[in-house]
């Protein structure tokens, strides 16, 4: 993942302002069991988990506002190529 990490580091450099964008690589089982008591967990530095959890983590309130989301989300689909 560090390629990949770097890569959206550099897009979200590109911004730049005032505001401190983190990037934090996760990877998501979408289609996994999770058990009840299992709870997502970080490895490596990489967030491993699963799909509700992942919304409730990149939807909790911080630096940025709804725009402001909106302009990184943008802003990285239109540097970045699809895979």
């Amino acid at each position: 993942m560090g390629w990949q990490v770097s890569a959206v580091r550099s897009v979200v450099e590109d911004l730049g302002g005032d505001v401190t964008i983190h990037v934090m690589p996760v990877l998501c089982f979408a289609d996994g069991e999770w058990d009840l008591f299992s709870g997502p967990y970080e490895i490596g530095g990489v967030y491993v988990t699963g799909p509700r959890d992942l919304v409730r983590h990149v939807t909790r309130p911080g630096g940025l506002d709804a725009n402001e989301r909106l302009v990184v989300g943008h802003h990285l689909a239109s540097r970045l190529p699809q895979a």
